[in-house]
C-alpha cells in the first residue's frame, strides 16, 4: 500500500478523490453535484432549458481540458528519471 493509499483510506474519500462535502452526516463528492446542492441551499434562481444546456456544455468542456492537462502533468511530476537525470517540468 502507497502513502496515497493510506492516506486515502484514513479519510474515507468517496471515488478517492475531492472535493467532498458532508451533510448531516453524510459524505457527497463530484464538484459538480456539490456545486448545484451548493446554488439550491444558496437560494440561487433555477436555470431554463437552455441557460441548463449551455452551463453543462461548459462543466463538460472544462472538465475534458482538466482531464487532457492535469493527468498528463502529475503523471509527469511523479515520474521517476533515470539515476543521474534531473526531471524539468518548465522550460524558461
Amino acid at each position: 500500500m502507497t502513502n496515497v493509499d493510506a492516506l486515502l483510506n484514513f479519510l474515507d474519500l468517496p471515488l478517492g478523490q475531492l472535493p467532498i462535502l458532508k451533510v448531516d452526516g453524510d459524505i457527497y463528492c463530484q464538484s459538480v453535484a456539490i456545486m448545484r446542492y451548493a446554488a439550491a441551499e444558496a437560494g440561487l434562481p433555477r436555470l431554463d432549458a437552455k441557460q441548463e444546456l449551455r452551463s453543462n456544455m461548459l462543466i463538460d468542456t472544462m472538465g475534458e481540458i482538466f482531464d487532457q492537462t492535469v493527468g498528463p502533468a502529475f503523471a509527469a511530476a511523479n515520474a521517476v528519471a533515470p539515476e543521474g537525470e534531473l526531471i524539468v517540468f518548465q522550460n524558461h
